[in-house]
């Protein structure tokens, strides 16, 4: 109901049927955040309006997809990037694409990303897939770090 998501923080679309595009990205947050060695609570768009005021406001970035990510030092802001079959390349241009928006804006350049406070995680589905992924990362040096992650029941969804 309409009541739960506007309690909870969540866009209004939250309580429609989801697309299979959808469903295999909530699964695979859900999967990253709960199923694997160590959990990592997600943030509700609320939580993330309300902990990091001066990265939401202003800026047509979503707001949904951010943990905080604690297994490494420092603790960075995270945000979850679930491949729906790209190739290798193209999941590192995306990775590429959510840097680069997010660097644009002076809060999160300043605040978050010359501070190594943030991390992009990719999750992908097969252990292959995450080695190919790795391989074009190493070639290209990112500069923001990345964690790539399996979660092999998302391939029944992708």
């Amino acid at each position: 109901p309409l009541a739960m998501q506007k309690l909870y923080g969540e866009p209004a679309k939250a309580g429609e049927p989801l697309t299979a595009f959808t469903l295999a990205r909530q699964y695979g947050i859900l999967a990253f955040c709960c199923l694997l060695e160590t959990v990592k609570p997600k943030l509700t768009m609320r939580e993330f309006s309300e902990k990091f005021p001066r990265l939401a406001e202003g800026n047509k970035l979503p707001q949904d997809f951010y943990y905080v990510d604690k297994d490494d030092s420092p603790q960075r802001l995270g945000y979850i990037y679930v491949d729906h079959g790209r190739t290798a390349r193209r999941v590192y241009v995306r990775y590429r694409d959510i840097v680069a928006k997010r660097f644009k804006l002076p809060a999160w350049r300043q605040e978050v990303i010359n501070r190594d406070r943030f991390i992009v995680a990719v999750v992908t589905a097969k252990p292959e897939k995450k080695r190919r992924i790795e391989e074009v990362f190493r070639e290209q040096r990112p500069k923001v770090p990345y964690r790539i992650e399996v979660v092999q029941d998302l391939i029944h969804l992708i």
